[in-house]
């Protein structure tokens, strides 16, 4: 059933105020929608942090730039890759054969954050041996980001009325009206994820904190920096998989794994050869 342009509301929080914008913002071509601008904001915002904090990893702001020029195309093709491979039903025509023109239409949805996170990543891999500059520095640095763009990002699923978790009865459920008398109540897991991905920063800014104010030599309070990142990155990545393994609307074990995997083997593969070389 969709729910792109029902009414929303949070009856136990806000009684019976309704929430009415429509996903469309612009009808212009094949539509502007409001999830593509906060998408798009959210990367923003977390572009303008990284390259404000680009000197602390030696860093340059234009590092930051010509990294995400690269990185966001290709991770808009691993997103839509990884989408059509674990939901490659979808794309079948009538007689289980694949309709190959419908699977690069991004416009009429599908993107999975998990294979843009991880063409992100390698995209990054790859500019920083061109370029000749630290890999671990880019990417300790560019994981703020992320946290940002996520968590901005995934207002855009509250705009799209999806992604929302399973029925439920808590103070802040959140009500899809499917007619003038009928709704459901569900969790709103795109506030969740939000949430999570906020805490998360704070707790990489705190511990930040703590370890620039300890008096140690600057190499070994880089490798520090680095693997407080890798835990952040990881413990992101497993709550996110507990998330949608338990609240998600629609879910399947390749949706778990890739929510784990995104962000387990960008973090823990590393973390043990940055903890041998610590000192």
């Amino acid at each position: 059933m969709s729910f792109s342009n029902a009414p929303i509301s949070f009856p136990g929080l806000f009684g019976d105020w309704q929430f009415t914008v429509p996903s469309k913002a612009l009808n212009i071509g094949n539509g502007i929608y409001w999830y593509g601008i906060i998408i798009a904001v959210g990367m923003l915002l977390g572009l303008y942090f990284c390259m404000k904090q680009a000197h602390k990893y030696g860093l340059s702001e234009d590092n930051i730039i010509d990294t995400v020029l690269w990185a966001i195309p290709f991770s808009i093709i691993g997103a839509r890759i990884y989408y059509v491979l674990f939901y490659l039903d979808l794309f079948r025509n009538s007689d289980g054969s694949i309709n190959w023109s419908s699977t690069y239409r991004i416009w009429d949805g599908g993107l999975a954050i998990y294979g843009g996170v991880i063409a992100g990543f390698l995209t990054a891999y790859l500019f920083s041996r061109r370029k000749k500059i630290s890999f671990w520095a880019l990417t300790d640095c560019c994981v703020q980001g992320l946290f940002i763009g996520q968590a901005i990002g995934r207002w855009g699923n509250f705009i799209n009325r999806e992604a929302f978790g399973g029925l439920t009865d808590l103070p802040w459920r959140m009500r899809l009206w499917t007619s003038g008398t009928t709704y459901v109540d569900v969790h709103p897991t795109f506030l969740y994820e939000s949430l999570w991905n906020l805490i998360g920063l704070l707790l990489l800014y705190l511990a930040l904190w703590l370890i620039l104010g300890i008096y140690l030599v600057p190499t070994v309070m880089k490798k520090l920096v680095g693997l407080m990142n890798d835990e952040v990155l990881l413990v992101f990545s497993l709550g996110l998989c507990f998330l949608m393994a338990v609240l998600a609307e629609e879910i399947g074990l390749s949706t778990e794994l890739g929510a784990f995997l995104a962000g387990s083997l960008l973090a823990g593969t590393v973390h043990a050869e940055r903890a041998e070389h610590l000192f």
